[in-house]
Order: C-alpha cells, then structure tokens, then sequence
C-alpha cells in the first residue's frame, strides 16, 4: 500500500512539476529571466507540492497499518 502511494505521489508530483517548469519557462522567456533567479521559486513549489502530496496520500493510509495483524 506505501509502494503504491509512493509511486502515485511519484507520477503526480513528476506532472505538476512539468508543467510548472513549462510555465515559469515561458515567463522567464517574456521577462528575460535567469535560470539562477528560477531556482528558489523552483525549489519552493517542488517543497510545497511534495508536502501537499504526501499529506494526501498520508490521509489514505489507515491510522494504524499493523491493526490487522492484532
């Protein structure tokens, strides 16, 4: 079940992340930015979509995994 979850969290966060990389391209690209001033926005919505997705995916894992091995 963690495998699982892991893995959606892997393809989810892979997509968002394309897509905002693909975006903030685009805008650097009308704004003559550098990828050195991308970085920390880079690096900030790559942490805030991780945590969002894994308090997800945590909210569907059962409160206790090992209950039914009492």
């Amino acid at each position: 079940m963690f495998q699982a979850a892991a893995d959606e969290h892997g393809q989810i966060a892979e997509t968002r992340l394309r897509q905002r990389w693909s975006h903030l391209l685009n805008y650097a690209e009308c704004h003559l930015v550098t990828d050195a001033e991308l970085e920390p926005t880079l690096t900030a919505i790559e942490q805030r979509i991780s945590s969002k997705e894994r308090a997800r995916l945590s909210a569907q894992l059962p409160f206790d995994p090992f209950s039914s091995e009492r």
